[in-house]
């Protein structure tokens, strides 16, 4: 009787095949994993650009919004128990009230005063008892870096024109996102 083979080869793997196999998987791996990182520090960068321009945005369209209104800058106005002077970093503003149709209240008025404290910009209303505008204090934002109010005359109740210089600053991680608008507005009156 004759043998015909000793050896027969095994169905599988060699030992070789699955080392290169695993080294493959390894580099695959490692590359998807930066792939990884690399999306997330772009992300977090170009949303804390995005909410940067979206508050300065909002900033000078609320500050718009009421100097174009203005019947004219106060020198100082007290609400509660706080007094504001309009100077580089405070904006007080006398602007008409208007009834619940949006008319103007003749020889009635409402006064809103824009203010820095550190790294916040708020926004107070003092609405006239007739008028239908809402009393109260908002901020507007919290990146505030600095703002500069700069007007057209020394004596302030005498401005025809509001410059605005804003620099807002937010740092997420290793990511400062940065955002300066400039714009000059004409009060209603002018």
């Amino acid at each position: 009787m004759i043998k015909k083979h000793l050896f027969r080869p095994q169905p599988g793997f060699t030992l070789i095949e699955v080392v290169v196999g695993i080294g493959v998987l390894v580099v695959l791996l490692f590359s998807l994993f930066n792939l990884y990182l690399a999306y997330g520090s772009l992300y977090t960068s170009q949303n804390n650009q995005l909410t940067i321009v979206a508050a300065g945005r909002s900033i000078m369209s609320e500050l718009g919004l009421y100097t174009v209104q203005a019947y004219r800058v106060v020198g100082n106005y007290t609400i509660a128990t706080t007094t504001y002077y309009s100077s580089t970093t405070t904006l007080a503003l006398q602007i008409p009230a208007i009834n619940s149709g949006g008319s103007i209240i003749n020889n009635t008025w409402d006064y809103v005063v824009f203010y820095a404290n550190g790294t916040n910009l708020y926004r107070t209303i003092a609405a006239d008892g007739a008028s239908s505008r809402i009393s109260g204090t908002r901020k507007l934002t919290n990146y505030l870096q600095n703002i500069t109010f700069t007007y057209d005359n020394a004596d302030l109740t005498l401005a025809q024109k509001v410059s605005i210089d804003l620099n807002l600053q937010n740092q997420e991680g290793n990511y400062t996102a940065t955002n300066h608008l400039t714009e000059q507005l004409t009060l209603r009156n002018f």
